[in-house]
């Protein structure tokens, strides 16, 4: 059975009273492969609480991701906040399986609108957060003598040099395959840059091309952060050192 009969064949059978349903992921952007899955997105008004589950049906394998009005909405917002629209973007190019009152289509272009919009810019305490700690990684990458070590940092240099990047720019970002594939949308050229970069530290164990990489974009975003920084509330000391010491005679 192919993807979307299953799919409607699901939402029929097991979610008769939702009010909206989309088939998303891979197999809506002919991107599937031998372990591919249905992701199928089910908004139900009526329900109390969202949940995610998995299951076999039909020959495929089946991944639920279940809203409630509210919580739709609430992941949506903090999905944009945080840069990453996963929920977002899902429905911006799934298929609508079930449309109950026009609701599945008011969702879709909810969700197309703040897609379309993009993030916001950084706020100066982000922009301070994202320069200190990728000048950290880029630091420990380029002095460290271990090739053990700069395999470890390496990923988390190169990752959040395109998080720097995107965010910078006010693009969307992504974690894992869709972090590549957010620089790509962004600018092939500075993905086929940073692929050349991160094989060839790899393959040759020459770190220069990705610390190249990473210098740039912090460059770009204000340069190497080097200024003292203070996370949390730091409390006040009183003048009398003694008063804030718990003496005991």
């Amino acid at each position: 059975m192919d993807n979307i009969t299953a799919a409607k064949a699901i939402v029929n059978e097991q979610f008769p009273t939702c009010d909206a349903a989309f088939l998303v992921g891979s197999t809506v952007r002919t991107e599937a492969t031998p372990t591919s899955d249905l992701d199928i997105v089910i908004i139900s008004r009526n329900a109390t609480s969202p949940y995610e589950e998995s299951f076999t049906a039909y020959g495929w394998p089946v991944d639920i991701i279940f809203h409630t009005e509210s919580s739709l909405y609430k992941f949506l917002k903090f999905d944009i906040i945080r840069r990453r629209p996963v929920l977002a973007y899902m429905i911006n190019e799934g298929i609508v399986l079930k449309d109950s009152d026009g609701f599945a289509q008011t969702v879709k272009e909810s969700a197309t609108e703040a897609f379309a919009a993009g993030p916001a810019p950084l706020s100066e305490h982000e922009m301070t957060h994202m320069r200190c700690e990728l000048t950290k990684l880029y630091d420990d990458f380029v002095s460290s003598p271990s090739r053990a070590e700069r395999l470890i940092l390496g990923p988390g240099l190169a990752y959040n040099a395109m998080k720097l990047m995107l965010s910078f720019n006010r693009q969307w970002t992504g974690e894992g395959k869709w972090a590549y594939r957010a620089l790509y949308d962004y600018s092939p050229e500075l993905a086929d840059e940073f692929l050349q970069a991160i094989e060839t530290f790899y393959r040759q164990d020459d770190n220069a091309l990705l610390a190249a990489f990473a210098l740039r974009i912090l460059n770009a975003a204000g340069g190497r952060f080097s200024e003292s920084i203070v996370r949390g509330k730091k409390p006040l000391l009183s003048q009398d050192p003694a008063e804030t010491l718990d003496i005991v005679d």
